[in-house]
């Protein structure tokens, strides 16, 4: 399970499209990419193998944006996790998170430059390199991912979540209650719309209140 079941009510999307959502892009991004890479080969073709170049580059960029917006969401469940005082031993996952993203982030800006550089670049000509920026930092990962894995620190199930009041509550949907169709979920996983409507209707709310106070004063100066 991840954490943003045990704790949904300051989740800020839906817990279970998290997988799905950035899964996807992810896909996307390794799919452009790999079509890049496949303009690239036809070496007889300079116009193909610049397109590719160019597909290839976006795809790593657009890899890193895509991570650091998962680590975006992270981060605003973790301050919404603060803000309702619901942190515990479970926080160590957040950590751990944090520490992951951090070294696998490097790794993918070592990437990037690297390619930009080409084959004539002292990241592709020297070995050094490889063994700091991409073996050690995916060793560093692998040891902390299992010395302090999330099992450890989440209940096994994700239908056991954290309630508002700090106590744990088992529910067969899990604490999580979204009643917009699951094709919605899907398409709209930030409930974007749902967001501009409230906006929307906050502010109609001011504005009427705005009224009110502006008829009752002209009221009272009469």
């Amino acid at each position: 399970m991840t954490f943003r079941h045990y704790i949904p009510s300051q989740a800020p999307m839906h817990p279970g499209r998290v997988v799905t959502t950035f899964v996807t892009l992810d896909t996307l991004c390794e799919m452009l990419m790999g079509t890049g890479v496949g303009q690239v080969v036809n070496y007889d073709n300079p116009k193909k193998v610049r397109i590719g170049t160019i597909l290839i580059k976006c795809g790593l960029i657009l890899q890193i944006l895509l991570f650091l917006a998962f680590v975006a969401v992270a981060f605003r469940f973790h301050s919404n996790v603060r803000k309702a005082n619901l942190v515990g031993r479970w926080t160590t996952v957040l950590y751990v998170l944090y520490t992951s993203a951090f070294v696998i982030s490097v790794r993918c800006l070592y990437r990037v430059v690297e390619y930009f550089m080409g084959t004539t670049g002292p990241l592709f000509r020297h070995e050094a390199y490889f063994h700091v920026f991409e073996a050690t930092l995916m060793l560093i990962n692998v040891l902390v991912l299992n010395f302090f894995h999330p099992a450890r620190f989440l209940p096994k199930s994700n239908k056991i979540f954290l309630n508002e009041n700090g106590q744990e509550e088992s529910a067969d949907r899990g604490g999580w209650d979204d009643k917009r169709p699951f094709f919605i979920t899907l398409v709209d996983p930030f409930n974007l719309v749902g967001l501009l409507k409230e906006r929307e209707e906050k502010k109609k709310r001011k504005d009427n209140a705005y009224l009110m106070d502006t008829k009752a004063g002209s009221t009272n100066a009469v």
